[in-house]
């Protein structure tokens, strides 16, 4: 069969095409340094897509744990506040429980409880980033409140009451979902944490001031108690203040031992468990990019060396279609 000029014409322009073709694609390449940059420039494309997805998303995980260690390492700084009032809250009973210490003695302790007392309440009305961390569900006021002071009043810082406001939602856990297998607790309820150790206190300091404090079956303060009759009966007094001296230092104990060191360690636990799904995360998102890598990225001296040779190819096919042709510049743009 006869080739035609025609033929020989579509036949080397296919070629210079080509040749263009394969500039462009090695160029990018050197520029890019990688090998695959669209859908259709692999047969692994639909496995480079789904190591893209996994990364994207074990990503988007990572930044989720770093949000939430923040939070917890925040709440975790509160108990350990919480602790040190513990143990002074402690020293204070015990000196307040010693009967060498008068009525008059004991009233100048209540003082630094009170003012425990409203430090350990303002750490339950801790906020971050603008809302109350004990909240829970209900985390636009706060957990604790002021309410009626004690009856009869004394006129001084043993009238003042707090209370877990147990508004809907306040006693619930709030969670958050890290990675496809891990949710997390980022807080608990408040009245889990503060309430025995608040009102603890609040029952130290009433019966350092000479305050009894009358409470209900779950031991809250109810608001009402009477003060101790030293003018009456001074001995009787004496011995009932200090034997609730320390039972308000039982008390104390069993907030720290029930309450705040669980909830201490509850919150070391979560943030390991964060800590080893970051790392988790980390280790399989490096394996990605290194598949990532074995599948797109291209070698740069070898792209560089296949530039080179397209255009030389294009080159060449430009002289001997210009020699066969006798087809000018014009005729190729």
């Amino acid at each position: 069969m006869r080739v035609t000029e025609a033929q020989t014409r579509r036949s080397m322009m296919s070629q210079i095409t080509v040749h263009r073709n394969d500039i462009e694609k090695y160029s990018n390449q050197v520029t890019s340094g990688l090998k695959v940059t669209e859908p259709g420039d692999s047969k692994q494309s639909g496995t480079i897509s789904r190591f893209n997805e996994s990364y994207n998303r074990n990503e988007s995980h990572i930044e989720r744990i770093a949000m939430v260690q923040s939070f917890l390492e925040y709440q975790e700084g509160i108990v350990s506040s919480l602790s040190d009032y513990v143990i002074r809250a402690q020293e204070l009973a015990t000196q307040g429980a010693n009967e060498t210490y008068g009525p008059e003695a004991r009233k100048a302790i209540a003082d630094e409880v009170f003012a425990m007392r409203d430090s350990v309440v303002a750490l339950a009305n801790s906020k971050y980033q603008d809302v109350y961390i004990y909240g829970s569900s209900d985390d636009d006021d706060p957990p604790y409140d002021r309410v009626a002071d004690y009856v009869p009043a004394s006129g001084g810082l043993s009238d003042a009451r707090y209370a877990f406001d147990a508004e809907y939602g306040t006693e619930l856990t709030k969670k958050v979902v890290i990675t496809d297998s891990l949710t997390i607790d980022v807080s608990t309820p408040g009245n889990k944490v503060f309430n025995n150790l608040i009102y603890s206190l609040e029952r130290l300091g009433r019966a350092l001031s000479g305050y009894q404090t009358d409470v209900d079956a779950d031991g809250k303060p109810t608001g009402t108690g009477e003060p101790y009759d030293f003018e009456g009966d001074y001995e009787t007094a004496f011995k009932q203040q200090s034997a609730d001296i320390r039972e308000c230092l039982d008390l104390v104990n069993k907030a720290s031992s029930e309450d705040i060191l669980p909830e201490e360690a509850s919150i070391a636990g979560r943030l390991t468990r964060l800590d080893i799904a970051r790392s988790i995360l980390g280790i399989t998102n490096t394996s990605t990019k290194e598949a990532l890598s074995t599948l797109q990225e291209v070698d740069i001296y070898e792209a560089a060396s296949n530039l080179v040779n397209a255009q030389t190819a294009l080159n060449g096919s430009f002289m001997v279609t210009s020699k066969i042709l006798r087809m000018t510049l014009l005729d190729y743009i």
